[in-house]
C-alpha cells in the first residue's frame, strides 16, 4: 500500500501478543519516515529504532491495568496541528489501543474522522472487541495470526538457543515469539522437564508416591503453572507418538517419550492430558493446590488401555 501510494490514514493491527504487530508498525515507521523507504542505516531509521524521531509518536498505557488518558490524546492532537518536523509524513502508534479511556477514545475518534494532512495512525491490539465500533469502522484491519511452533523454534535457534530448548519453548508459547524468547531465557526449563518425568513416575508409583509428589510441587507455588504447561505438552506428545505421528512433530523427543508411547494407548494419553487441563482449570478457580494435583496424578495412575 505504501509503495502504491495508497496507505490508509489509519491501520488496525490485531492479533495475539508477541506475534509481530509492534515490529511491523516500526518497520512501517522506517519506511514512511526514511527518505530511502526504510534503509535501516540512515539517521532517520536510527531515530525510529531508538524511538526519538520527532515525527514518530508512540502512545502506551502507563502500566499494567492503566489506560491511555485523554490528556495524551490531546497532546498528540496538538502536535498534529503542525507540519512534520523532518520527514515527509508523521506516524502515530497506539500500543494496546483497546486500553484507551472512553473519553480518550471519543477524542481520538474526532481525529480519525478528520485526520490531519500527512499524518498516519497504527493501532495495535490483542483485544479488538474492546475498541469502539466507530473507531474500528475508520481503520483498515490487518490481522496477525499466532506463529507456528516450527517458525518460532527456528527464530530461537537463530538466536543461539539449543534445539531442544527452542522446541519446548516454542511449543509452550502459544504462537507468541515474545513469550517463547522469555521461556527460552528461563533457567527453570530443564528442571521442569525433570519434574515432569518425576510426576509421571510418581503417578505410576501409587497413591503414596503421588501424594508426596503433589505435596512437593504444591510447596513451589511459582513453579506449578509452568510445570503443568510442560506436563500437558508431554502427554500431548505421547498421545501423538502413540497414534503414529512421527517423533519429529513432537516437542519432547528421546527414549523416555518413545518408551511411554509404546506402553500406552493414544486415548489413555489424551485422557491424561485432559487431567492436566482439568487441574489447571481448578487452580484458576482457587482450588487447594495439593488436592488438585493429587487428583490429577491419581487420574494419571489409572490403567493404561
Amino acid at each position: 500500500m505504501l509503495a502504491a501510494g495508497k496507505l490508509p490514514h489509519a491501520l488496525l493491527f490485531s492479533g495475539p501478543a508477541g506475534v509481530g504487530k509492534g515490529t511491523v508498525a516500526r518497520a512501517l515507521a522506517r519506511a514512511l519516515l526514511c527518505a530511502e523507504g526504510g534503509c535501516g542505516a540512515c539517521e532517520a531509521c536510527r531515530k525510529v529504532d531508538e524511538e526519538i524521531h520527532p515525527d514518530l509518536l508512540i502512545l502506551v498505557p502507563g502500566g499494567a491495568g492503566e489506560v491511555i488518558a485523554i490528556e495524551a490524546i490531546r497532546d498528540v492532537t496538538a502536535r498534529l496541528a503542525f507540519p512534520p518536523h523532518e520527514a515527509p509524513a508523521r506516524l502515530v502508534i497506539l500500543e494496546d489501543a483497546d486500553r484507551l479511556h472512553l473519553n480518550a477514545a471519543n477524542a481520538f475518534l474526532k481525529t480519525l474522522e478528520e485526520p490531519p494532512a500527512r499524518s498516519y495512525f497504527v493501532l495495535l491490539t490483542a483485544s479488538e472487541g474492546r475498541l469502539l465500533t466507530t473507531i474500528l469502522s475508520r481503520c483498515q484491519r490487518v490481522r496477525f495470526a499466532p506463529l507456528g511452533a516450527d517458525t518460532i523454534a527456528t527464530l530461537l535457534e537463530r538466536r543461539g538457543v539449543p534445539p531442544e530448548r527452542a522446541r519446548l519453548s516454542a511449543a509452550l508459547a502459544g504462537g507468541s515469539a515474545k513469550r517463547a524468547v522469555e521461556l527460552a531465557a528461563e533457567d527453570a526449563l530443564e528442571k521442569r522437564q525433570d519434574r515432569v518425568l518425576a510426576l509421571v513416575a510418581a503417578a505410576r508409583g501409587g497413591p503414596r508416591a503421588a501424594s508426596a509428589a503433589a505435596a512437593e510441587l504444591a510447596q513451589s507455588k511459582e513453579e506449578i503453572a509452568g510445570t503443568l504447561d510442560l506436563l500437558g505438552l508431554w502427554w500431548r506428545d505421547v498421545a501423538a507418538l502413540a497414534a503414529g505421528a512421527p517423533e519429529a512433530l513432537c516437542a519432547f523427543r528421546g527414549e523416555a517419550l518413545r518408551a511411554e508411547a509404546a506402553r500406552i494407548a493414544p486415548a489413555a494419553a489424551a485422557a491424561r492430558a485432559r487431567a492436566v487441563l482439568d487441574a489447571q482449570t481448578a487452580l484458576l478457580g482457587y482450588a487447594n493446590a495439593q488436592l488438585a494435583l493429587e487428583h490429577m496424578l491419581g487420574q494419571m495412575g489409572g490403567p493404561s488401555p
